[in-house]
């Protein structure tokens, strides 16, 4: 029972290594649907870049904002996944975010951690930002 996932890996007709995912699904009634799907091994990991519009430590009471400027390739930021991984005590803050840029008001002092996910296809790639607010 349960979904169980594995990779496998296969050579295509043109003898360069090619990746697949193989999706096994069981329910509890004894059917097994198999999912397949065809990964470019051969496709760049992008590297995710965030860098935060202000200089030094954020003021509590007004936006904190941060670019994906910097990040590669530079057409996957316009799907960047934003969000708020880590706030202080007592915060009420939050995040989440698709886009290039993503902002949100730090509303206690303390140290925050942003996450940025990028995607590019058959990969993605993910980094984490922390900075403290006063």
């Amino acid at each position: 029972g349960g979904i169980q996932r594995v990779t496998v890996q296969f050579t295509g007709a043109d003898a360069t290594p090619d990746v697949g995912l193989a999706i096994f699904d069981s329910n509890n009634s004894g059917q097994l649907d198999l999912g397949l799907r065809a990964l470019d091994s051969q496709a760049a990991v992008p590297v995710p870049m965030i860098t935060p519009q202000f200089n030094g430590n954020a003021p509590v009471g007004f936006a904190a904002q941060f670019s994906a400027a910097g990040s590669t390739p530079a057409d996957a930021t316009s799907s960047a996944l934003w969000t708020l991984l880590s706030r202080p005590n007592g915060s009420e803050a939050w995040m989440s975010a698709v886009g290039d840029s993503a902002r949100f008001v730090p509303d206690v002092a303390g140290t925050y951690t942003v996450g940025l996910l990028l995607n590019s296809g058959d990969r993605e790639a993910q980094t984490t930002f922390d900075f403290t607010a006063e």
